[in-house]
């Protein structure tokens, strides 16, 4: 299920990232009662409870199911999080009661303007 995306943003500003999950075959993943949690951490070895992480999930409001059936969602990353330029990475995970699976990662650049 996990799909690597490169992500681009920009230095101090806020951004929103539209998220679309699928299956390994393409198709639309379900996200009905699923929870997102997005995490963007200065490197992969980094712990998620970790000092840089930034965690941003359906359950605090950062994020947005926007189409729970077509696998959609937004979520809103705040300049704070973006005030310094760099490469980290970055994941989403569904998770449900007893079930957490990863949806999709890969590098989230960060450029300076």
């Amino acid at each position: 299920m996990a799909a690597r995306v490169e992500l681009v943003v920009y230095e101090n500003n806020d951004e929103t990232i539209d998220l679309a999950v699928t299956t390994v075959d393409g198709d639309p993943y379900d996200l009905t009662d699923a929870n997102l949690e997005l995490l963007i951490k200065p490197a992969a070895d980094t712990p998620d409870d970790g000092p840089g992480v930034v965690v941003l999930s359906t359950g605090t409001g950062e994020i947005t199911i926007t189409d729970a059936a077509g696998g959609a969602a937004t979520a809103e990353v705040s300049r704070t999080a973006l005030a310094d330029p760099g490469t980290r990475v970055w994941r989403v995970d569904v998770v449900r009661p007893g079930s957490r699976r990863t949806a999709m990662y890969g590098p989230f650049h960060v450029v300076d303007l």
